[in-house]
Formats: structure tokens, C-alpha cells, sequence
């Protein structure tokens, strides 16, 4: 166990990164090819025909599996140390609570009164799109962008401070 933990604290990134390319390269694979199986190309408007899309259909269980695993792992790295280390664990503590608190805020704030192609997908019974699973929808892209832009506004700050240091 030690040894698979100094292995994936020195290339852990690597191994996500490359995971990651892995099931978009397949993704991107498995798409081309069941297009050009069924007879369309890239271009084609897939709403009409979504019953006999299914050629990736892999590939997104695969990843869907990949995030609902890494959060095993991550809930299971996290309830150990913060066992393990209390007084140290506030961080991620205080940091999931920033993220919670964020997703409510923007779950809270989301316009569920859309117009558009989301009143056509909420109006769709095939979609059972509801106000509730919008307002859902909406938080978590927003959490997500949110998260995204302030990852990468540290990474630059942080980036600019070593240069200084």
C-alpha cells in the first residue's frame, strides 16, 4: 500500500491526464466510427435520430464510472486522513464547504423560467426535464466554470509568486 502511494503521489497527474486522454481519444473514436457506420457524418443533427445513437455509449458509462470512482477513492483518502490528522484536515473541510456553499448559491440563483431549446427539452416527456433537475443542471455547470476559472487564476498567481520568491 505505501509503495502504490508514493507511486501515485509522484505520478498520480500523470496517470489522471493520460486517463483522461485515453477515454476521449476513445470517445472520439468510438464517434466517428459509429457515424460512419450508420451512414452520417459529423455534421448531422442527431436529435432526430438519438434512438439509434448508441455507438458510445461505452465510453460514457466508462467515464461516468471514472468520476462516481474517483469519488469513492477521494471520500475514502479523505474520511482517512481526516481520522488519521484532524487539526490538519480543516482544509479540505473548509474547501468542500466552499464548494457545497457555491453549488447552493448558484442552485439557488438558477432561472428556471428558460426559453428556447430548454423550454423544448422541458416541455419533452421523453426527457422528464423538470424546474428541480434544471436548477441542478444549472448549479453544477456553473460550479464547475466557477471552480475551473478559479483553478486556473491560483495556478497563475501561484506561478507569479514562485517567480518573486
Amino acid at each position: 500500500m505505501t509503495s502504490l502511494y508514493k507511486f501515485l503521489m509522484k505520478y498520480g497527474n500523470l496517470v489522471a491526464l493520460l486517463l483522461a486522454v485515453l477515454v476521449v481519444i476513445k470517445f472520439v473514436i468510438d464517434f466517428t466510427i459509429g457515424l460512419n457506420a450508420k451512414g452520417m457524418d459529423v455534421g448531422t443533427d442527431l436529435v432526430p435520430v438519438k434512438d439509434k445513437v448508441d455507438f458510445f455509449n461505452f465510453t460514457l458509462y466508462f467515464a461516468v464510472f471514472l468520476i462516481f470512482f474517483a469519488l469513492f477513492v477521494w471520500f475514502l483518502v479523505e474520511a482517512f486522513n481526516l481520522f488519521k490528522n484532524v487539526k490538519g484536515s480543516y482544509k479540505s473541510l473548509i474547501s468542500f464547504a466552499v464548494v457545497i456553499i457555491v453549488y447552493l448559491i448558484f442552485y439557488f440563483t438558477a432561472n428556471t423560467n428558460e426559453g428556447g431549446r430548454m423550454a423544448e427539452l422541458m416541455a419533452d416527456p421523453v426527457y422528464n426535464l423538470t424546474a428541480t433537475s434544471s436548477k441542478h443542471i444549472s448549479a453544477g455547470i456553473w460550479t464547475t466554470v466557477t471552480l475551473f476559472v478559479v483553478s486556473i487564476v491560483a495556478f497563475i498567481g501561484s506561478e507569479i509568486f514562485s517567480m518573486f520568491k
